[in-house]
């Protein structure tokens, strides 16, 4: 999988509700923390503003107490209430703290009041008592509150106010409330006194002032609890909104992620995470994966359209579905015409019935269309890292169906496990291998068919490994035409023939032919045949002394551009030659097309105890074949006296084989045909 994509499909499937929700919660309970904290700072605001105004109230009523040269009367103290409805009661002290004259009707008990203590000489040139229920409002800058007993005692009545008194127009710019606010009704008060000096006669002016709080105070509180909570409702809807979104989305993120789009069912996806969940609940159960692949699907798109094919896809699907125990084994399609399947089972045999039974369903499903499956099964007992793993070796036992129309099912085994860590050690060390030296150029002779002497030799490839010996190459040449490492090795065997032909050259001896493979995958390149002959002019060697081997099967790849690459190959002078004539489908159509120089007979037609006339048949009639079309013949794979007999009879140019030779390492090739060489 792209690791881009596999990071979003993580970054998706993380997502977690319940991160949100908690900071929900955390917002909700920090908001009421806040609400209490706003409230009573308002609270005190309001308090603080009230104490405030109290206070210059206060200050300026004694003030204007103290203007007057007899003091206060009735008619002053009436229009007075009228302008500070707080001031409940007022008068005049001696020296003495006697009273000389009071207003109001408030009577007043010192035993209910304290005295706060050094705020006389930081806000106002007075004492301050307050009732012991309402001290706490008063608190200002940490202040002491202690008790006084040596208060006064008031009893104080109002008369009638005289509007009429021109001292009313002297207290009128007093007024700092509207009527209304004057009028309001008290909901929570106190009563503070307030002692001066009186500054025109001896002894004190008292004010009795009525502190209290009324309902257009708690309604603009209230207001701003209101507001504080429309803002805290918004926040707390958007958070819900936002946690309903953000799973609504998850959701449907979840269900593209892991839906297949054709059958409706879960996806390669969902088949992985609900596998890993099945084998992680149930390890002493034994399981399987089953890889079943539906044979030919590209040939039914062909015949039938998409439409036609992945409705046939959700079919098998849901055929499956239908054989599976719930909850217990799961599957899905995988890409088209893959389904994978993890299945319970007792032993092999019953999973193998039981597969076929499926495959038998489901060939027998469309009625006028014969399908084909095949099938792959791992065992839990290969499951080491995680269920793509072992889904991976379900396919790996699959791909070893090599029929199509067979309806096989192969088992994942521990030769093909010991098969797939050879391939890794190989890949693994195949680099290091080229770059230490680790291959070996070994030379197979060529043996004339007339005096059985050397004609030429194949170069074979050996990889000397410094721990496991000599590896032969049906060991390592599969493996490198799968991963494209052949082109490096055929570079390595075209410079060593080249190197090879070079040192002989300067040491005088003579030259013969060396053939080397070249593999398939170089024909990918346009510019192989200029690769090639770059090689070889490095070592200014002969063309005519490096033939040119293609395997049969890259003559049913891209024709056309093989019959140019071979025709560039002989205008540079290399010889070539086609290895392995008749161990495949070999068509003499491409005998006619492609310009060849060497036919090399695939060995198997000379395997067995006799020929047999039909053999001989074939094999002369071939031979007379490329003899007209101006090749040369090569056998190989020769090892009895009685084939080489029967090819000196037709006439075969060369032999090559184990009844002359088997490969060697260049050093021994050139003892053995030292004379020959030196000739």
């Amino acid at each position: 999988m792209n690791k881009q994509k596999e990071r979003k499909i993580r970054r998706i499937t993380k997502i977690r509700i319940w991160p949100r929700v908690l900071g929900a919660l955390c917002v909700f309970l920090l908001f009421h923390v806040l609400l209490v904290a706003l409230v009573l700072a308002y609270a005190s605001s309001v308090a603080s503003s009230k104490i405030e105004n109290m206070m210059s109230d206060c200050s300026e009523v004694a003030d204007y107490m103290d203007s007057f040269e007899y003091g206060l009367n009735d008619n002053r103290f009436g229009g007075l209430m009228q302008i500070r409805p707080e001031i409940v009661s007022a008068g005049y002290l001696d020296e003495d703290y006697n009273v000389v004259s009071s207003f109001g009707k408030k009577s007043v008990d010192t035993t209910e009041y304290a005295h706060l203590a050094n705020i006389e000489n930081d806000l106002l040139d007075a004492n301050v008592y307050v009732e012991k229920a309402g001290a706490h409002f008063f608190s200002f800058d940490g202040a002491d509150i202690e008790m006084k007993s040596e208060q006064l005692l008031f009893d104080i009545t109002v008369s009638e106010v005289n509007n009429d008194d021109a001292d009313w127009f002297n207290i009128l710019e007093l007024a700092r409330k509207s009527p209304k606010e004057l009028r309001s009704r008290e909901l929570l008060g106190t009563n503070v006194i307030f002692v001066f000096e009186n500054d025109v006669k001896d002894g004190y002016s008292v004010i009795v002032y009525r502190f209290r709080f009324v309902p257009m105070d708690f309604i603009s509180m209230l207001i701003f609890v209101i507001a504080l909570m429309a803002v805290f409702l918004l926040l707390m809807l958007y958070q819900l909104f936002s946690i309903i979104r953000l799973f609504m989305d998850k959701r449907t993120a979840y269900d593209a992620l892991y839906t297949d789009m054709v059958t409706g069912g879960g996806n390669e996806l969902s088949f992985y995470k609900d596998a890993e969940k099945i084998l992680r609940k149930n390890k002493n159960t034994p399981y399987a994966m089953v890889h079943l692949r539906l044979e030919k699907h590209k040939g039914l798109l062909a015949c039938y359209g998409v439409k036609w094919v992945e409705e046939l896809d959700e079919m098998i699907y849901e055929t499956i579905n239908k054989t599976l125990k719930k909850r217990k084994e799961v599957h899905a399609r995988m890409n088209n015409g893959d389904f994978a399947v993890l299945m319970r089972y007792e032993d092999s045999s019953k999973l193998n019935d039981r597969v076929r039974s499926l495959m038998n369903s489901l060939s027998a499903e469309i009625v006028d269309q014969k399908l084909f499956f095949s099938a792959g099964i791992c065992p839990v007992l290969y499951y080491k890292d995680d269920v793509k793993s072992l889904y991976n070796n379900a396919s790996l036992a699959r791909s070893y169906v090599k029929d199509e129309n067979a309806e096989e099912i192969k088992w994942y085994n521990k030769e093909i496990e010991d098969e797939q860590l050879w391939e890794r050690k190989v890949e693994g060390e195949m680099e290091n291998a080229m770059q230490t030296g680790q291959f070996e150029m070994f030379l197979q002779p060529k043996y004339t068919t007339g005096g059985e002497v050397l004609g030429g030799a194949e170069a074979l490839v050996r990889w000397r490994h410094p721990q496991d010996g000599l590896i032969p190459p049906g060991k390592f040449i599969p493996i490198f035409e799968k991963n494209g490492f052949i082109l490096k090795l055929d570079d390595y065997m075209i410079t060593e023939v080249a190197k090879t032909q070079a040192k002989w050259l300067s040491e005088g001896k003579k030259l013969v032919p060396i053939s080397v493979n070249v593999s398939r995958a170089h024909f990918m390149k346009k510019d192989i045949a200029e690769h090639i002959r770059d090689i070889v002019d490095r070592y200014n060697v002969p063309h005519e002394v490096v033939e040119l081997e293609l395997t049969e099967s890259a003559f049913f790849d891209d024709k056309k551009t093989l019959i140019d690459v071979v025709r560039k190959m002989r205008e540079y002078g290399f010889p070539v030659s086609m290895d392995d004539f008749g161990s495949g489908y070999s068509s003499l159509n491409s005998l006619k097309e492609i310009p060849l120089d060497v036919l090399k007979l695939d060995a198997e037609f000379f395997r067995g105890e006799d020929v047999g006339d039909r053999g001989r048949l074939i094999v002369s009639e071939i031979i007379e074949l490329a003899k007209t079309l101006g090749m040369h013949i090569v056998a190989e794979g020769i090892e009895t006296r009685t084939q080489v007999d029967f090819l000196k009879d037709l006439e075969c140019d060369l032999i090559q084989g184990y009844i002359f030779a088997k490969p060697m390492p260049i050093n021994e090739f050139e003892t053995k045909h030292l004379n020959t060489l030196m000739a």
